[in-house]
């Protein structure tokens, strides 16, 4: 097999009797004008045989991926708010006055954890280290802790005691949301996992703080 590469998306290489074409796209029609002009112009004889569809069922493949972990990076996180939300409209008064109290505390001490810790320690983010292009574009600051999956896990663990399905669930974003940071290179593993305890250290006091209202016998 005879392998000649013409250009970075198109190739052509002989196969037995057949000449294979194949292409990456996207690819100008001029290009494929040129491949068939300097076929006939070898005198090979050999017939022409087209492959359009492995590079593109590739090219598809791994752009349908790095779609989903763009959006898992930047917008998913926006779904633990829903979760919150349902939470407190099933909610009686009661629950529901203690559900907010807890989230306000939760939400003062883990930007004050993000915030304070931050400063004093400083990662900077995989894309910087590595000297590549993010998914996601963001400036060359400081990556820890992450801010998304401190919010999502913070209100994972802020719904345990009111509804652990809910609770389930946002954790299950929070995981999804941590992992595609991590492969945006936002982020480093230490990053998330900081995340995690932070969130979790503060739904511990606020838990101690403010504890919740009894439950009615029925």
């Amino acid at each position: 097999m005879t392998l000649r590469v013409v250009s970075e998306r198109t190739e052509w290489f002989t196969i037995g009797k057949y000449t294979v074409l194949r292409f990456v796209p996207p690819f100008r029609l001029s290009a494929l004008f040129s491949l068939f002009h300097r076929l006939l112009k070898s005198g090979s004889g050999h017939q022409v045989k087209l492959r359009l569809s492995i590079g593109y069922v590739h090219l598809t493949k791994r752009y349908r991926m790095t779609t989903l972990i763009v959006f898992c990076a930047r917008f998913l996180f926006v779904s633990s708010f829903l979760c919150f939300g349902a939470v407190m409209y099933k909610s009686d008064n009661p629950q529901r006055k203690a559900l907010m109290l807890r989230a306000i505390l939760v939400a003062l001490l883990s930007i004050a954890l993000a915030k304070g810790l931050g400063a004093v320690y400083y990662e900077p983010r995989p894309f910087v280290v590595q000297h590549i292009q993010p998914l996601v574009p963001h400036e060359p600051d400081s990556g820890f802790p992450s801010d998304h999956t401190l919010l999502v896990f913070a209100c994972a663990f802020l719904l345990v005691p009111f509804s652990r399905p809910a609770a389930l669930i946002t954790l299950l974003i929070g995981s999804a949301v941590g992992t595609a940071r991590v492969l945006s290179h936002l982020h480093s593993p230490l990053d998330i996992g900081a995340s995690i305890v932070f969130a979790l250290l503060a739904n511990v006091v606020a838990a101690f703080l403010i504890r919740l209202p009894a439950q009615p016998d029925r």
